[in-house]
């Protein structure tokens, strides 16, 4: 039996859960600028830790992925570049 958190995805996507307002999110895991998706979501998120692999970022909201590829910019976000992500489709979230 595995001990890892069932929470956490497997494979090569990295899943986040929207944060709150535009301000920078706590200091752990990686932050990426989304931009494109629904309007009510942060322009900041903040990739878990031991996520390594960002070919993509899913959100789930609101019942949905929101599903986010690289668009091999950066943004400065406190005088850091951070990664800048493009929404590309959603789906739904299977029950």
């Amino acid at each position: 039996m595995s001990s890892a958190p069932r929470n956490r995805p497997s494979g090569r996507t990295a899943c986040t859960e929207p944060t709150s307002g535009h301000a920078v999110p706590a200091p752990a895991g990686r932050l990426v600028v989304l931009r494109d998706g629904p309007p009510e979501l942060p322009h900041l998120y903040r990739i878990p830790a031991g996520i390594s692999d960002l070919s993509r970022v899913v959100v789930a909201y609101y019942g949905r992925h929101q599903r986010f590829e690289p668009t091999g910019e950066t943004e400065l976000v406190e005088g850091r570049p951070v990664p800048v992500f493009r929404f590309v489709y959603s789906t739904a979230i299977a029950e």
